[in-house]
């Protein structure tokens, strides 16, 4: 069994899309934290960054975001073995007989988690989360798993599993959500930024696939279900792009 699987999660030219807005959010990101540095100074030294780390580190995650979304890693393949009713047609003194039989059928389907989607965010949220447990900001991270919560209830309640695709989510319901709660938990609004990032990120994750893989299992029986793959690919990446640009808009 192959451990690494390579196909594109969403259409190519909706990847394109992808990347146009991660170019634009990405650069007024820059834009908006030069020209605020004293402001952001403060609120990014929250998980030991500086500001031209920050901005390093945002293009690093948009792109490869965008460059591993096509790959896949298998976590574990399931088989199940059903028998399938047939007709079978004999004859008997000429006369064609229809005789039911059952034939025994195999199904393989493999449980992956994409990289792009789901493995960096993952790894960017702890790593953020880690940070404010490190720096004494616990009120904070509270706070960031108060959102998180609620970002996963709504996106379990909006996203659905299709019978041999995997799990759809609607695109642009996991990065407003999260902006908007990530403002209503705040205690202040520069913080809102981590916050968003990761109640929207692993609120999508959580709710629209880790969710419905536990309970839905049996509706899905697509082939290939990748964590973060198609269906909840963009909804996880634009949340990290889009919360930015949304919440300094709000903000500033």
């Amino acid at each position: 069994m192959r451990k690494i699987i390579v196909f594109a999660p969403i259409h190519p030219l909706m990847l394109m899309i992808m990347l146009f807005i991660m170019i634009v959010s990405v650069s007024a990101y820059t834009l908006i934290i030069f020209t605020y540095w004293r402001i952001f100074e403060e609120e990014i030294a929250l998980i030991g960054l500086r500001s031209i780390e920050a901005v390093a580190l945002a293009y690093v995650i948009s792109l490869a975001s965008i460059a591993l979304s096509p790959v896949n890693i298998v976590i574990k393949e399931f088989r199940e073995k059903y028998f399938e009713p047939t007709i079978e047609v004999t004859e008997y003194f000429g006369i064609p007989v229809p005789v039911p039989r059952l034939k025994l059928r195999e199904t393989a389907s493999l449980l992956t988690i994409n990289v792009g989607g789901a493995l960096i965010p993952i790894l960017i949220s702890f790593f953020i989360m880690f940070k404010l447990l490190q720096f004494g900001y616990v009120d904070l991270l509270l706070r960031t798993l108060a959102a998180l919560l609620i970002v996963t209830v709504v996106t379990y309640l909006a996203s659905r599993p299709i019978p041999g695709v995997g799990i759809v989510s609607p695109t642009f319901i996991p990065p407003f959500t999260a902006t908007i709660i990530s403002l209503l938990v705040t205690p202040r609004p520069l913080c809102a930024f981590p916050i968003a990032y990761v109640s929207g990120t692993l609120g999508t994750l959580i709710g629209a696939d880790i969710f419905h893989l536990i309970l839905d299992w049996d509706k899905i029986r697509a082939q290939i279900v990748s964590i973060g793959g198609a269906g909840t690919f963009d909804g996880i990446y634009l949340t990290g792009v889009l919360s930015t640009i949304l919440l300094a808009i709000l903000i500033l």
